[in-house]
């Protein structure tokens, strides 16, 4: 479970606690999860993600099927079909089911969070100050927040929730860049299905140069 206080630098000190934020995505991500789950209750699903923005400090999921892709790969340009199913495969952008409003407090929470590391993380300081705060402060606090993210997935994997048939969900955090995405790969499954994800997300991203190329 997370730490309750927040470092004496953020300020304004944030209404809620680390565990109240633990709490809410948990139960926002069990939702997005179930949402999907319930809409398409005959697809077989393959992978579900925490998709964030560019900063971090927001957030929605995103689920995939082998019926669903095939749609989306089917409805896509260039390419046979089967170079498409490749290139979209691990595509979050391309997965087809969505979940946004369950993160509605989650938005809020993490909202109050940004407002508060903007006013630390000022871009009108001195440059040699703002490197210190981000080195000293901001880059450690955004990593502790990432295994937030991460430690909410592995926790409701402990819970059975993406036991599927014929095997586990692939769970993963796509981020900003693609380290981001095959770390949590690594991190959050089992070894012989990290090892299998990151082949195939080789294999998609050639895919995609050739085809767009």
């Amino acid at each position: 479970m997370p730490e309750s206080p927040w470092p004496l630098w953020l300020e304004p000190v944030p209404s809620f606690s680390r565990e109240e934020l633990h709490r809410a995505l948990l139960q926002a991500t069990r939702a997005g999860w179930l949402e999907a789950l319930r809409d398409h209750e005959h697809e077989t699903f393959y992978a579900f993600a925490l998709c964030l923005a560019e900063d971090d400090l927001e957030l929605h999921c995103a689920a995939a099927s082998e019926q669903g892709l095939r749609r989306v790969a089917a409805a896509a340009d260039g390419g046979a079909l089967e170079q498409r199913l490749q290139a979209l495969r691990w595509s979050q952008g391309a997965w087809p089911y969505v979940a946004i409003e369950p993160f509605a407090q989650v938005t809020t929470l993490l909202g109050e969070l940004r407002d508060a590391l903007g006013k630390y993380m000022n871009p009108d300081l001195a440059p040699s100050l703002y490197e210190r705060r981000w080195d000293s402060h901001w880059a450690p606090f955004m990593q502790s927040l990432n295994q937030l993210y991460l430690s909410v997935l592995e926790e409701l994997d402990s819970q059975g929730c993406f036991v599927m048939q014929p095997s586990r969900v692939v769970l993963c955090v796509s981020g900003s860049d693609d380290a981001c995405l095959k770390r949590s790969v690594q991190r959050l499954n089992p070894a012989h299905q990290a090892e299998r994800v990151l082949r195939e997300l080789k294999l998609g991203f050639e895919t995609r140069a050739r085809v767009e190329g």
